[in-house]
């Protein structure tokens, strides 16, 4: 999404005045230690925003939505996955890719993930930066942003609100209280049916801060399924004593399913909208920096 002249301003306003403000930022936080799984580049916005290093890899870079999903559910294995180039001619999104200008983006292969190094020079930083700032994640204090854009449907929606952990907040085009965890982000950056852009604002339509400073919450992995899902598993399976497939099975104790727990991000009902800067702040123009080592520690 192409930002508008006030939006450009304001994101290079913050930026530069981010070093003078971040130490004051941070006696508002209860902790520092956290890291932000997030589906692009807003967990970086929010670590320069406090002035803390990277203590995640998703900085710089973007995931389609299917993909991130299949991260959240999956966080551990994935990584412990070495990340592998990709050719765009391999990938299943090359035509979007090239549509987008991002022909010559370095991409990732994780797995069966695929992830697009957006601000990054060549895929071999990528790697390095994301090795390292991996190696960084708490997995006792974890917390997981989404948004939607890049393919993102109610398949995608529903499985992320039906995600086991509770300090995770989902951005939407319009108001979704089905969805538990959600946001509706600003009107101004939606576009084509789904958000564009969301680090520009990234902390504008909900309490960043209060969000942050909810109980740590260790991260446990798994997507809650559907009841109707689960049986299908075990029927499958050959888990439930007598079904045809499931003589050699088990049939213990009754499973138990964990319900999907509401999550309603600490702060939601406070949406404080910031003014929009003045057109005359042009004046102080010039390209927006998206380095994705600003606020890094190495």
């Amino acid at each position: 999404m192409k930002l508008g002249i006030t939006d450009k301003v304001y994101k290079r306003l913050d930026e530069a005045t981010t070093p003078y403000f971040a130490k004051t930022r941070r006696k508002r936080l209860e902790r520092t230690g956290f890291s932000i799984i997030s589906n692009n580049c807003w967990a970086g916005s929010v670590y320069r925003y406090y002035g803390l290093p990277y203590q995640s890899p998703t900085a710089g870079l973007y995931f389609f939505a299917p993909d991130y999903i299949k991260l959240c559910g999956d966080l551990r294995r994935y990584m412990s996955l070495s990340l592998e180039p990709l050719d765009i001619v391999d990938s299943p999104h090359r035509d979007e890719l090239v549509a987008k200008g991002q022909r010559d983006v370095p991409l990732g292969l994780l797995g069966d993930i695929e992830v697009v190094f957006l601000h990054y020079p060549s895929f071999e930083e990528a790697r390095e930066k994301w090795e390292r700032r991996a190696s960084r994640i708490n997995y006792d204090d974890v917390f997981f942003k989404f948004s939607e854009m890049n393919h993102c449907g109610e398949t995608e929606l529903g499985s992320f609100s039906r995600l086991r952990h509770r300090n995770k907040v989902l951005f939407t085009v319009e108001d979704r209280p089905d969805l538990g965890c959600s946001v509706r982000f600003g009107r101004r950056y939606v576009a084509n049916g789904e958000i564009g852009n969301d680090t520009v604002a990234f902390r504008r339509y909900f309490d960043l801060t209060g969000w942050l400073n909810s109980p740590p919450e260790k991260y446990g992995g798994g997507l809650v399924v559907s009841f109707e899902a689960f049986l299908r598993f075990r029927v499958a399976s050959g888990s439930f004593r007598g079904s045809p497939e499931g003589e050699g099975g088990t049939s213990r104790a009754r499973p138990r399913l964990s319900a999907g727990r509401r999550c309603r991000p600490r702060g939601a009902e406070f949406r404080r909208p910031i003014p929009p800067l003045n057109d005359t702040a042009a004046l102080l123009g010039g390209a927006v920096n998206f380095h994705p080592n600003w606020g890094d520690d190495a």
